[in-house]
């Protein structure tokens, strides 16, 4: 979709946010920065194979989802939080690579809906 309603419902998200342009921007910023942060560090713990930390990383991810209507990071970070607590390398690296798919589909839209509301 061209309007982005593929990554991110935009439409709940207003809802979500009493349709606070300023509380939405802000909230999409804040997730732009979080998620740029998590995305490596999700890497680092599945590299040493620490999977307790790459559970409660992937879990903070698929909040982060949640709150700004992003169901496929959503998806992705919960399926990685399952394969991490379970200590499935194989399955947490594949849904890390969807997890990083669904971040680079997310980054340009919301980036542009955030620099239209500023």
């Amino acid at each position: 979709m061209l309007d982005g309603q593929d990554v991110i419902d935009f439409e709940a998200l207003a809802v979500r946010m009493e349709h606070d342009q300023e509380l939405m921007a802000e909230v999409l910023q804040l997730f732009l920065a979080e998620g740029a942060t998590l995305i490596p560090q999700l890497e680092g713990a599945l590299a040493a194979e620490d999977f307790n930390k790459a559970a409660g990383l992937a879990h903070q991810m698929k909040g982060m989802g949640l709150n700004v209507e992003a169901a496929g990071i959503y998806r992705n970070a919960l399926a990685l939080e399952s394969a991490a607590s379970a200590s499935s390398r194989e399955i947490a690296v594949q849904a890390l690579t969807d997890l990083k798919a669904s971040w680079e589909r997310l980054q340009p839209v919301v980036t542009r809906a955030v620099s239209r509301s500023g």
